[in-house]
């Protein structure tokens, strides 16, 4: 476990979810090595530390494995109570870091997550997975992981299986039952489901622990995994079972970029885009061949932007919205567009509302729906027309939620961050949107 990771994971689980985190104060403690920076709305009565690349000075690190009466801990706040579950609702509360995989039978297999937080920062993962079926409305429990997975990355093989790779794992914990103070770090494990059979298999571990990572299945029937939290890239052969390292990655990221975003292009490369600095929020953006391990500069992006989310375009090209904009952690509604052929950036207009934290589905007419980000307001971009368009509220407002596409057209939206940014709590709720009559209805009432 590199303390590299852990400080990384953090970051992002956070920036995620928006979270009111109490920091351990005293004499300045921070992760090992915490040297970063979390917005203003992820933060209660907390000093505010300069991002940098750098490990912090050892007087600012907690040791390993430190007494807990080396720490100040804050007074546990209170956790908000999830909603009740619904009859027919998800069988799991979850609040962040889960995946959501359409199966080839067109019912879709959720795996892993978050499902609380605790008086401080950590998360409990599952290792629970359920399946949603549209023909039915109805969830069902399905056989369990090995391990609790929570931001970790899931694909479907063309035999029907999914694979799901690294996550979140917790390291060790400081402090009795009423604060605890909890480092995360990240895993390598990886297993595999069978959907005829409703069970999980241990295959090989990925050659370095990782989240927040992407898997993208290649045309020889490989797995190639990139980006995440790990330096490395590596490939999953399904015939023997196990991976194998692709290069170092040193050149993965020529500049040092926190909360960035990233997407496969379409000649397989990763593009890399925005993120934080110790300037703040970064407009630099560079693709990286995981193949060759190599790394070039593109051009710019309109707008510095970190912790945004993007999506490819059914054209190839990737749209990237939202994100904080400044050093205020400000968040912005612009969009833009990244055309690989070209290198270039252009303005995609704004987005109705400003988000982090949100989902983007391509619809089957090639529309793109936005869903989230603390909110109910959802809306869809046409790149046909480069226009937004507001569409029907959710029935639930929510962030760090999945949107999965359905084979007929429809968006399953599930689970994810409910209440403030300050007290989220998990939502065992899901709900499907039909591009046809821009209406949403919960999951259960959405037989078809």
């Amino acid at each position: 476990m590199s303390f590299r990771n852990q400080s990384h994971i953090m970051l992002g689980v956070l920036t995620a979810l928006g979270l009111a985190v109490s920091v351990a104060c005293g004499s300045a403690a921070n992760h090992p090595p915490m040297a970063t920076v979390a917005p203003p709305d992820l933060v209660a009565q907390a000093p505010v530390v300069t991002p940098t690349a750098t490990v912090a000075p050892a007087a600012a690190v907690a040791p390993a494995h430190a007494p807990a009466a080396d720490f100040v801990m804050p007074t546990p706040r209170p956790t908000r109570t999830p909603m009740p579950r619904t009859e027919g609702d998800m069988t799991q509360p979850i609040l962040y870091g889960h995946t959501a995989t359409l199966l080839e039978d067109g019912r879709v297999l959720v795996t892993g997550g978050g499902t609380g937080v605790f008086h401080i920062f950590g998360f409990a993962g599952v290792v629970s997975a359920e399946i949603y079926d549209p023909s039915t409305g109805r969830w069902s429990p399905t056989g369990p992981m090995f391990e609790p997975h929570v931001n970790h990355a899931a694909v479907l093989f063309g035999s029907g299986s999914v694979l799901v790779s690294g996550g979140l794992d917790d390291e060790w914990e400081v402090g009795g039952a009423d604060a605890r103070l909890i480092w995360l770090g990240s895993i390598s494990s990886a297993e595999l489901y069978d959907p005829s059979t409703e069970t999980w298999s241990l295959v090989g571990d990925m050659p370095e622990e990782t989240s927040l990572h992407l898997l993208e299945m290649l045309e020889n029937g490989k797995v190639l995994a990139t980006g995440g939290l790990g330096a490395s890239a590596a490939l999953y052969d399904p015939a023997s079972g196990t991976w194998a390292s692709v290069g170092e990655a040193t050149s993965r990221n020529s500049e040092t970029r926190l909360w960035e975003a990233n997407a496969v292009v379409t000649d397989g490369k990763v593009l890399f885009m925005g993120g934080w600095d110790n300037s703040g929020p970064m407009d630099s953006a560079e693709l990286w061949d995981p193949l060759t391990d190599s790394s070039s500069p593109t051009s710019r992006m309109n707008t510095p932007r970190a912790a945004s989310t993007a999506t490819v375009l059914a054209d190839g090209r990737v749209l990237v919205t939202g994100g904080y904009g400044n050093d205020r952690f400000g968040l912005v509604a612009s969009a833009e567009i990244y055309d690989p052929s070209s290198g270039t950036w252009s303005g995609a207009g704004e987005m109705t509302t400003k988000r982090m934290g949100h989902t983007m589905t391509v619809l089957s007419d090639g529309r793109v729906l936005v869903v989230g980000g603390g909110n109910k307001a959802t809306e869809t971009y046409d790149p046909s027309t480069g226009s937004w368009s507001r569409a029907a509220r959710m029935i639930e407002h929510r962030r760090t939620h999945t949107a999965t596409l359905l084979k007929d057209g429809r968006v399953l939206v599930a689970g994810g961050a409910s209440g403030t940014s300050g007290q989220p709590y998990p939502s065992t709720s899901a709900e499907v949107y039909d591009p046809a009559t821009d209406t949403w209805s919960a999951s259960t009432d959405a037989a078809r």
